[in-house]
């Protein structure tokens, strides 16, 4: 369906003595209808680009894309093939949830009942009908996700290109939307493609490759020797691999968890583990006392909070997409007025928000830190 046939990209390099910076190069890769593969790369290696190729939104600078054996056809693309990215923000087109999912439909020329339809199905698919008349940006990291993979569902394309656009799911959400989309692509005839840049194992059939360097490779287990450590394996795959060098393992490496364990003959899960910190004497840094906030004429979103951080302490905040934990911080660091309670927090505190855009200003990177 989707062909690179030596396909490269660059992007200009620190000066003009030193000219452009290669990205991939020549790269071949045959993308079809019922597949779907997980491209995995660290921050930087170029996923992105490899996304922007494959979608026909940036031309090589050698070699060609083809979709259906053809070249991309500018204006053409949609709804054959939709692209999300990892910034939901600058995707959205309408002022409603419901309006963003309806908007692509419209720009089909579909009856009006069956926008209404497939927008509705959508909606309760993605678990975002009770937010139908939210303004999308207002929403949490991972209701964005939600909303723009509903509208781009909602037309049907035949082949889906994620770049790392899940990433602000809570793990469990992701990974269970992953795995339907996966197994929807390959019983649907759809080809999906989605890149990551932690170490997620593949999901059954599915397609691995790894972007190493310049180059994007496929990972075949019976031969991968995953050893460098830039390289973002599956934890499981870089496990296996290690105990076959001590002649402990053989056969295909394992994927996944579950894949590791039978092949060591483990029928028992891993001991939980439990983790406590230690208060340290004195005042907290941090205490909010039956807090709870709330937006301006809508009902509360955050339950009375009761919460106390002493100087030493590291405390990790864990939830599910949606559920108040950007909230909380810009509660303790100042942004927001509590509806209820009260908030106390040590002067100097530093806070780093989901969206790294929104948050640099300067015109260098010198001058954004000294900022």
């Amino acid at each position: 369906m989707i062909r690179l046939e030596g396909a490269s990209a660059s992007v200009p390099g620190p000066s003009r003595v030193e000219g452009p910076r290669i990205l991939l190069d020549a790269i071949d890769l045959d993308l079809r209808a019922g597949e779907s593969h997980l491209v995995l790369g660290a921050n930087g290696s170029g996923k992105s680009t490899l996304v922007r190729m494959l979608a026909g939104l940036r031309p090589p600078a050698t070699g060609r894309v083809l979709l259906d054996g053809a070249p991309f056809a500018p204006g053409r693309v949609w709804p054959s093939v939709a692209v999300l990215f990892e910034e939901p923000d600058p995707q959205f087109l309408a002022d409603t949830v419901e309006g963003e999912i309806a908007f692509g439909l419209e720009s089909l020329a579909l009856p009006p009942d069956e926008i209404r339809s497939r927008t509705a199905e959508a909606m309760e698919r993605f678990q975002v009908a009770g937010l139908a008349p939210r303004e999308p940006c207002s929403l949490s990291g991972g209701e964005k996700a939600r909303v723009l993979l509903a509208a781009m569902m909602a037309a049907e394309p035949r082949a889906i290109l994620l770049d790392q656009a899940l990433a602000h799911l809570d793990p469990v959400t992701r990974r269970t939307l992953e795995r339907e989309l996966v197994e929807r692509a390959q019983a649907g005839g759809r080809l999906l493609v989605r890149t990551h840049q932690d170490w997620d194992p593949p999901f059954p059939g599915e397609v691995l490759h790894v972007i190493d360097g310049t180059s994007v490779r496929q990972v075949e287990r019976e031969r991968a020797e995953p050893s460098n450590a830039d390289v973002p394996y599956p934890l499981a795959l870089r496990v296996a691999a290690f105990l076959r060098q001590q002649g402990r393992w053989t056969g295909p490496l394992a994927m996944t968890v579950d894949e590791l364990r039978a092949g060591l003959h483990e029928d028992h899960a891993a001991p939980a583990l439990s983790a406590h910190g230690s208060r340290t004497a004195g005042e907290p840094v941090i205490a909010l006392a039956g807090t709870s906030w709330s937006p301006p004429g809508e009902r509360r979103t955050l339950a009375p909070l009761d919460l106390e951080v002493g100087a030493g302490e590291a405390v990790a905040l864990i939830g599910r997409s949606g559920s108040g934990k950007s909230t909380v911080l810009k509660l303790a660091a100042g942004l927001l007025a509590p509806s209820t309670g009260s908030v106390r927090a040590a002067r100097g505190a530093g806070l780093a928000l989901e969206y790294p855009e929104r948050q640099l200003f300067g015109r260098t990177v010198e001058e954004d830190v000294a900022a």
